[in-house]
């Protein structure tokens, strides 16, 4: 027989050892919240934060006039909204309502000092702005103290602001809506992590479409946003896509680029652009680089480094020239006298050259320790290819 106190009451409890840790822990437990949603605004949301703005309401389907939900055919309903803004009960004060110490500062007007706050941040309006955090306030001197004033990139105290210069309190530069850190410690068993999942489960009655993350400029005024998706510090990879994902990245018409790279710092970086791996020898079907029109291939290169297209560069020549690998593959001759032209020693499998004798001058194209001799009256064109380890001719006439 067992005599266990449970909230206040006093029970006769039989062969209950197993189950007495269960009541008797003083481990706390998380409170959940159950909700429904309708309508809009906070009645669409399960829970909501709103920081800085007593006034803001929820945006969620927030329709000005209800005739405008015809616009928007989305009903939209959210778990959780949080509305972050910049904190507005701040101070500028100026000479005379400030004088400054090295310790602090003087307020004028002791109704300042109300809206002052232990652990607010303080920084100059002036070039280099300089810092410091209130540690102390005494109304009956109205003085502020700081822990101490720091110039902007410079880890070293003792400067003292000029007392023309403003002061901003509880100055905040940039929010975050929400901020998570994750602790891998020596003292616990749990070494690896993963910062956020966002998983979804589907009956297989889904429509279209089904977002993992949506980063929108909702204002779409001033200056473009810089980045939408950013990876800082050291990773392995910045963005994974696994083998299950039909289109790893897709961009729709981007004003500049859909693959932006910058090298301006490093002068030594030998990285790639594109960078394609495989263990497999024959890879037929596969692509670097693919371009369609109406669903038919116009340009192409393999993973094997063979080039295919309707189009080529083409080079007019009227002198000696040395063509480059990567150059442009149709040569027209215009030369007037007699000149040479020279195929790269160096070799690669797949690449072509055809050369055209278009005038009167005779065109001697040269190639590994062989020769052609072209001209507009008799043999006036050829074409070569290159199979890996030499030149060949593939058509003269």
């Amino acid at each position: 027989m067992l005599l266990l106190k449970y909230l206040g009451v006093i029970m006769n409890v039989k062969s209950v050892y197993i189950i007495i840790g269960f009541f008797i822990s003083t481990d706390v437990i998380a409170k959940g919240i159950y909700s429904k949603t309708f309508g809009n605004y906070e009645h669409a949301v399960g829970d909501y934060l709103i920081v800085n703005n007593e006034n803001a309401k929820v945006q969620v389907l927030g329709f000005k006039k209800d005739s405008e939900q015809a616009m928007y055919q989305n009903r939209d309903h959210v778990g959780y909204y949080i509305g972050m803004y910049g904190p507005e009960d701040q101070l500028i004060l100026r000479e005379p309502e400030i004088t400054y110490s090295h310790d602090g500062f003087y307020v004028h007007d002791i109704g300042y000092l109300d809206r002052i706050k232990l652990g607010m941040f303080v920084s100059t309006i002036s070039e280099p702005r300089i810092y410091g955090r209130i540690v102390s306030i005494n109304p009956s001197q109205k003085f502020v103290g700081i822990n101490s004033w720091y110039e902007q990139g410079k880890n070293v105290n003792g400067i003292v602001p000029r007392n023309s210069v403003q002061l901003l309190i509880n100055s905040a530069d940039k929010i975050w809506g929400q901020n998570t850190n994750i602790f891998l410690t020596k003292n616990s068993s749990a070494k690896t992590a993963t910062g956020y999942e966002l998983g979804f489960f589907s009956d297989g009655t889904h429509g279209n479409p089904v977002w993992g993350f949506h980063a929108v400029n909702l204002s779409n005024l001033g200056q473009p946003f810089q980045q939408a998706f950013r990876a800082t510090g050291r990773w392995v990879t910045g963005f994974y896509s696994s083998s299950d994902i039909d289109v790893a990245f897709s961009a729709d018409e981007p004003k500049h680029s859909a693959l932006h790279v910058t090298n301006n710092i490093n002068k030594h970086w030998k990285g790639s652009v594109i960078d394609f791996s495989s263990h497999i020898d024959t890879l037929p079907e596969s692509y670097l680089i693919k371009s369609s029109i109406n669903d038919k291939i116009v340009y192409s290169v393999r993973t094997d480094g063979v080039q295919n297209s309707g189009k080529f560069e083409v080079l007019r020549i009227a002198k000696n020239t040395i063509l480059s690998i990567d150059g442009p593959s149709y040569i027209i001759c215009n030369n007037r006298y007699t000149i040479n032209l020279f195929l790269p020693k160096k070799n690669l499998r797949g690449v072509i050259y055809e050369v055209k004798a278009n005038s009167e001058g005779v065109v001697r194209v040269n190639y590994d320790s062989s020769s052609i001799v072209l001209s507009r009256n008799e043999r006036s064109y050829v074409k070569f290819i290159n199979d890996g380890l030499s030149w060949i001719p593939l058509y003269s006439g």
